[in-house]
Parts: structure tokens; sequence; C-alpha cells
């Protein structure tokens, strides 16, 4: 990459117009949103149900079930926007934490790293709701939420792939 134009920014994601080397050799300009990094949170109760959150997203203009998740803030860990967005989003605070992995949640089109961790140990705590959010917390049995995943009821692309990880993982 040897140019990159800031087309509009809004929060902490810019729109760039990017040259890119393509692996060919040949160059091409492409449009990027860049985002600074996120995390998404799979928290699991002691019973073994999983804490989820039904989330208004004006993208799609739905709610959504998806898993806690938020943006990372400015010189912030990944470790530490998920205990924050965890305590933001649900209003609880987890003493174990195990990560799962990153993946690309958009990668034709976006830069986002997403960090996935596993929370356990959970606790009721507190922490401050974003204002522009409207989410109402649920806690789900894994049959219950394999049933959402089989019916199309649970469509969000960054839960799904936690949800693969942590099994995978044999944490469920």
């Amino acid at each position: 990459m040897s140019n990159t134009n800031v087309i509009h920014r809004w929060k902490r994601l810019a729109l760039e117009e990017r040259v890119i080397q393509r692996p060919d050799g040949c160059k091409t300009v492409e449009t990027i949103v860049h985002h600074p990094g996120a995390v998404l949170i799979v928290p699991v109760l002691e019973n073994g149900d999983l804490v989820m959150v039904r989330q208004y997203r004006s993208a799609i203009d739905d709610w959504i079930y998806e898993f806690p998740a938020g943006t990372l803030e400015e010189s912030e860990t990944a470790e530490v926007c998920a205990k924050r967005e965890l305590a933001e989003e649900t209003q609880l605070v987890a003493k174990t934490w195990t990560k799962l992995g990153v993946i690309f949640p958009a990668p034709g089109f976006c830069d986002e790293e997403m960090h996935i961790f596993l929370a356990s140990d959970l606790s009721d705590g507190s922490g401050i709701p974003d204002e522009d959010e409207f989410i109402d917390v649920i806690s789900l049995s894994i049959d219950d939420i394999d049933k959402m995943l089989l019916d199309n009821t649970l469509k969000d692309s960054k839960t799904i792939s936690a949800l693969y990880l942590t099994k995978k993982h044999r944490l469920l």
C-alpha cells in the first residue's frame, strides 16, 4: 500500500481510498472501511447457559440476537475492551477470561479484527450502557441457541463464528 486518502470519518471509523498492490503485481484503487478493532464476548453462566443480547441494529432496521460486542477505544487492549463491553451491555463481570481467537468479520471491504473471548465465573457488576444502544439481555441454553441457528433466528455472523470456536475449543 503506497497511498491512502481518507474520504470520510465517523466516530472511530474511516472510509479510505487506498492504492493496493495485488498479488499479481497490478495496482488498483480500493475503498476500505478502516476499523480500530473490536471484541466479542461469549458469557457462560454457572448452569451452562449463555448470555446474549437482543439488540436493535439500524443498518438492518431490525432487532438481532448476538453475543455482547464492541469497538476498541484508543490505546485499549482487547481484554480491557472485553471487560468494559461485558459490563456495559450485560451488567456482568467475569473472573475467568479465555481468548478463543481472532476473526475478520467483513474482509471484503473492512480491515476490522475481532477478538473473541469466553467469559466465565460471572457475577453482577455495573457498567454505563451506551445511550445510543437498545439492548435486551437474555440467557439461553446451548440447545435453544442451536435451534435459533437452524431456524434462522440467529443471523449474526460474528456470533455464529464465536459459537463455533467455543464448541471447537470444547468449552460448551
